[in-house]
């Protein structure tokens, strides 16, 4: 396995794994910026912290992220891009981890053994207190409701520091070893310092409130989703953070969803803010991801022997595929009616709609569009050719201008009908699918 498709594997199983798979310290840092002032559901720490995990099914990013790891591992390359398949026909063909004038990142406290002399580790030294802290985490979230992320850390540091002395280690060793692992966050701790500041300020200033105030009845809501991911991707891209983003996003971008809703008439309220906090969360793991600045991408192309900007390169191209798959459903909509559900998509180009029910609901369907969004409905795709996925398709294509597709056999079957229209008859259609 090239250095490349390894530092990607183990880049694209952290932050986005730690964002769906939530029993570590995340949802203790993220609820405190959750709070909106006559917002219920979001009262109080442990209401935010279930509001998190109530959020993890629309976390996209990070669930196709993670897919994208498992199609590598299975040679499927369709989506890793050319820098990823250029390293995987390198080390295939000549054997070479390391792209030509690759530099890796040394790290010598990584690289090296800081065993003490006479001092013999054991794999279940690293394997025990990773074991408790999952325990502590998952079995302190289903006794108190939320995980206790400082018992799970606690535990975990003092079960290695108590296995280490057993075994015979100094203490001197000991804290030299708990000061080298200090000094590895330091870099991290003062951007994020640097960010709370910039949160806290904003806040302070009424930034949120100007925001809210200015664009709360502007924008519409489907639009919000997709902005809120754009902001964050370029935030955490350029500052390296994901952390230190949502220090500044969330206050900002939750509560503006809230107004959003609220002044659209929005139906489930509750379902949008959830939509919106995940496009947040995994805006901001994205860019933190893909940026070269940021302390996953240095610290996956240090420990894995990467150059880092070959690491970078080649990790940008299936991160950003995850990133539209996530953006697109994300703003994809369902109407229920009398037949088959309505998909729709829902742009700033235009509407594409996945079904269009019976005939007589066509007035109804184009009404329940248009409270989504005003613009052209230009693509009608029919998945069947049954009335309640094909009876609207004359309205569609004759008053709204529609352009109709489905596969070959749906048209063939509609043609087969004794009572059958021109306008009703889809005008693209393919055979493979």
């Amino acid at each position: 396995m090239s250095h490349e498709e390894l530092s990607y594997v183990v880049d694209s199983t952290a932050s986005p794994i730690a964002s769906i798979i939530a029993f570590n310290a995340w949802p203790a840092y993220i609820q405190a910026f959750l709070f909106i002032p006559g917002v219920a559901f979001l009262a109080t720490e442990n209401d935010r912290i279930a509001f998190f995990f109530a959020s993890i099914p629309f976390s996209f990013y990070a669930i196709f992220a993670v897919l994208g790891t498992l199609l590598l591992s299975l040679n499927i390359t369709t989506f890793s891009g050319a820098p990823l398949k250029k390293a995987i026909k390198r080390v295939t063909e000549t054997g070479e981890l390391d792209a030509p004038n690759a530099s890796p990142i040394s790290a010598k406290e990584l690289h090296e053994s800081q065993v003490p002399e006479g001092y013999t580790a054991h794999r279940f030294e690293f394997i025990l207190p990773l074991v408790s802290l999952i325990i502590i985490a998952i079995s302190s979230y289903f006794v108190t409701g939320s995980p206790q992320i400082h018992w799970a850390f606690s535990g975990a540091l003092f079960l290695s520091i108590f296995m280490a002395l057993a075994k015979g280690m100094a203490l001197k060793h000991v804290l030299d070893g708990f000061g080298n692992g200090l000094k590895g966050v330091v870099v991290a701790s003062v951007i994020l310092m640097f960010a709370l500041t910039i949160g806290v300020l904003s806040k302070q200033l009424g930034g949120g409130i100007y925001l809210v105030e200015s664009l709360g009845e502007h924008i519409p809501f489907w639009c919000l989703p997709i902005i809120l991911q754009l902001m964050t991707m370029v935030i955490a891209f350029s500052t390296g953070t994901s952390w230190g983003t949502y220090a500044i996003a969330f206050p900002l971008g939750l509560p503006l969803a809230w107004t959003i809703a609220q002044s659209q008439g929005l139906h489930n309220p509750e379902l949008f803010m959830m939509v919106c906090f995940a496009t947040i969360l995994n805006g901001s793991v994205y860019g933190d991801q893909c940026s070269p600045i940021s302390d996953t991408t240095i610290l996956s192309s240090m420990t894995t022997g990467c150059d880092l900007m070959d690491h970078v390169k080649s990790q940008i191209v299936p991160a950003t595929y995850a990133a539209l798959f996530a953006g697109f459903l994300w703003t994809v909509h369902m109407l229920e009616g009398m037949g088959g559900n309505i998909g729709v998509s829902a742009g700033p180009e235009g509407i594409l709609i996945i079904d269009d029910q019976y005939a007589p609901l066509a007035e109804k369907i184009a009404a329940a569009i248009n409270n989504i969004s005003n613009t052209k409905i230009k693509y009608v795709v029919n998945t069947h050719y049954h009335g309640d996925h094909t009876g609207s398709n004359a309205y569609f294509k004759e008053v709204k201008g529609s352009t109709i597709f489905a596969h070959d056999n749906v048209r063939k079957r509609l043609v087969e009908k004794e009572e059958h229209t021109h306008a009703e008859l889809p005008v693209v259609t393919f055979q493979q699918g």
